[in-house]
């Protein structure tokens, strides 16, 4: 019975040895490739572009809710979560405001740490004490936003 086992058993090392040995074969044929090929050095990252997304989804209980990205007016960073506010309602998806802002249109920018707002929404900006300022929106809520998130949203309103 001890020789069966001693043959399986060294069967099965040969087999592993086999295996991951190809695998770093293979690894080491993908990083010559990478290393011939006449493109972008590999010490500079490559950001890919996202397409902008369209809709956000919310599961809400049982409910799954499609919010089209144009009736968004501002998302609110909450922890963990983001709580994203229509005309309507206000939804809670357990996503980062970093992820999400990534995959916004060119309209929305990040005006505070914890606020990203949809520039076609604003109605009104204004100074609210020294460095902080307020953004009315055309529904009437209003949004505190950062000194350099103000500059931001001055460029990308051509102020």
């Amino acid at each position: 019975m001890m020789p069966i086992k001693v043959i399986i058993g060294t069967l099965f090392l040969l087999l592993m040895v086999q295996h991951y040995g190809r695998t770093s074969s293979d690894t080491d044929q993908v990083e010559q490739e990478a290393d011939t090929c006449d493109e972008e050095p590999l010490t500079e990252k490559k950001t890919v572009a996202l397409q902008p997304i369209d809709t956000i989804t919310v599961k809400s209980g049982a409910n799954i809710h499609l919010i089209p990205v144009t009736e968004l007016l501002y998302l609110q960073a909450e922890g963990d979560y983001v709580l994203l506010y229509t005309a309507q309602t206000r939804y809670i998806k357990e996503e980062t405001m970093k992820h999400l802002e990534s995959q916004l249109p060119g309209h929305f920018v990040r005006i505070h740490r914890s606020y990203i707002v949809n520039t076609n929404a604003i109605s009104r900006l204004e100074l609210y004490e020294k460095q902080h300022y307020l953004v009315t929106l055309k529904t009437g809520h209003q949004v505190r936003a950062s000194t350099n998130g103000y500059k931001v949203l001055k460029e990308k309103l051509q102020l």
